[in-house]
């Protein structure tokens, strides 16, 4: 069995889940920076610097930005009704993307060290 190393979602996987309003969508990027009110990832193919922004309020974000700074993370999307603001909105939970996972090991020596392997 070959396993294949974790890639990056892309920009156009993401927009037709959420243009398709998926209950649930899961994105894998590399985590940027988290301002306190939005997380930047890039993602692959999403044109000129490759980011993308979701929104997700914590009120730690420099805590988040040195655990994650560089590393690939796991973003789970909920879709569920925002009654404040009347409209559909995804609620996004950040996991760090378990090393352990297929494939990790067989990544390249650059995806590696983003997994925290070969530090």
């Amino acid at each position: 069995m070959t396993v294949q190393p974790i890639k990056l979602s892309t920009c156009y996987e993401v927009g037709e889940a959420t243009n398709k309003q998926a209950n649930y969508v899961e994105v894998i990027g590399e985590f940027l920076f988290h301002d306190g009110q939005v997380i930047m990832l890039k993602l692959a193919g999403c044109g000129a610097g490759d980011l993308h922004s979701f929104a997700h309020a914590h009120n730690v974000p420099d805590y988040m930005n040195r655990a994650y700074n560089g590393k690939l993370v796991r973003l789970k999307g909920e879709l569920s009704w925002n009654s404040r603001v009347l409209q559909w909105q995804y609620s996004w939970t950040v996991y760090s993307v378990n090393f352990w996972e297929e494939g990790a090991m067989a990544s390249s020596p650059e995806m590696q060290k983003k997994f925290g392997l070969n530090c």
